[in-house]
């Protein structure tokens, strides 16, 4: 903030500075009478320069808070995004595990509807997740 403002006192001061040095030399009898209004003009507008700015550098503070709250708003509906993504993943995940359970199931149904005997049907009972899978593969062809 002190490096915006230093330019502004800067030119404040200068030209007060010049104002001080042409209102004497104009009681000095150097310029002419009718340099005081010039004087007065370029006071007010370093001071309407001075508002000026203040003004600007207002409004461009409301505008960056605007854009902070936009980008909060938004940060916040990305993180409520994320999360329903997460979870829809979550479910998605839950769904393709149960489906490789029935399939797994299925499999095993199958093989032991195509089994002959008693000791058939008890070898496929005790095969593993991926010994059923190949044993079904083995059996009906890779599917």
């Amino acid at each position: 903030m002190t490096s915006l403002l230093m330019p502004d006192l800067t030119i404040a001061f200068g030209l007060i500075g010049i104002a001080v040095i042409v209102f004497l030399l104009s009681r000095m009898g150097v310029l002419p009478k009718k340099s005081l209004p010039y004087v007065a003009a370029a006071l007010v507008g370093v001071f309407g320069l001075v508002l000026f700015r203040k003004s600007r550098e207002r409004g461009l503070r409301n505008r960056l808070k605007e854009e902070e709250e936009r980008l909060e708003a938004l940060e916040e509906r990305a993180n409520a995004t994320r999360v329903a993504v997460e979870e829809s993943n979550q479910q998605l995940d839950e769904a393709l595990f149960t489906l490789q359970q029935r399939k797994e199931a299925t499999q095993k149904e199958i093989l032991l509807i195509r089994a002959e005997n008693e000791k058939k049907k008890q070898e496929i009972e005790n095969l593993s997740r991926d010994e059923v899978f190949i044993r079904f593969a083995e059996t009906f062809g890779s599917q």
